[in-house]
């Protein structure tokens, strides 16, 4: 079959970028970044449980919180939502002289919506605000807790099931094109019949997206972690359900 002529807008067939070769590295770096972004996410948590588990230091002077392990109390006004950009929205909560932009996420911007411009507590973490607190009820910002390291989890994961993906796409593109440094191929597309690689790679990554959705609107965070690891097991059967169905429709022909 003669190879046809990349049209104008296959960009991923005629780009430099594209190459087998190129995919190739870019599988390599992909899970090295994932990997950097989990031992990242590894310091994130031992600060994140001291200040989820810290006592509150209420009354004493701010400077000297700023190198204590303890939540600050501090009486301010907040303003928001300054700017959204898709789930969540930055809030800026004002210190007296001092004012601190945090992000908070979609249901805890509802939250903070529904008090207007009224005086609220803030919580700061050596220095830095995470919170606030609302009717005896913590409102938390992505900086707060388990979410100043669960996106760092997400982002791992995503790149290290991507890295597995670009790497299936190399091997297949290379074997349609006839070379690892040729982009023309007989194909449009970068993937062919399911393989374990693009299996195992996608139960990384599809659901750490959606858990990455699932966080950015400010879900709590275990209901991110459910979604994380009940959707792995389910893409991973997808395969032998497909495989399963496909044997059946066979005997029924036959």
């Amino acid at each position: 079959m003669a190879r046809s002529t990349p049209k104008a807008w296959h960009f991923w067939r005629k780009a430099f970028w594209t190459r087998p070769a190129l995919l190739v590295l870019y599988s390599l770096l992909a899970p090295a970044l994932g990997l950097l972004f989990l031992g990242v996410a590894w310091s994130d948590f031992q600060d994140g449980r001291g200040m989820t588990d810290a006592e509150r230091c209420t009354g004493v002077d701010r400077s000297g919180s700023v190198h204590q392990d303890c939540l600050y109390e501090s009486s301010g006004w907040l303003d928001g939502p300054r700017y959204s950009r898709g789930p969540g929205s930055d809030w800026h909560f004002f210190e007296g002289a001092d004012t601190h932009e945090v992000q908070v996420g979609t249901v805890g911007s509802r939250r903070l919506e529904d008090i207007g411009r009224r005086p609220v507590t803030g919580l700061l973490w050596h220095g830095e605000l995470v919170a606030f607190e609302v009717g005896g009820e913590v409102v938390e910002s992505i900086e707060y807790g388990a979410r100043s390291w669960t996106w760092l989890v997400l982002a791992g994961v995503v790149f290290i099931g991507g890295g597995g993906l670009l790497s299936q796409a190399a091997t297949y593109k290379r074997r349609m094109a006839g070379g690892w440094w040729k982009v023309t191929s007989e194909q449009v597309g970068l993937m062919s019949e399911p393989t374990w690689r693009m299996t195992v790679a996608s139960a990384l990554m599809a659901p750490g997206m959606i858990a990455i959705l699932l966080f950015a609107f400010g879900l709590p965070v275990w209901l991110v972690y459910a979604a994380l690891f009940g959707l792995m097991p389910l893409v991973l059967l997808l395969p032998l359900l497909r495989r399963g169905r496909t044997a059946s429709q066979r005997e029924s022909a036959g």
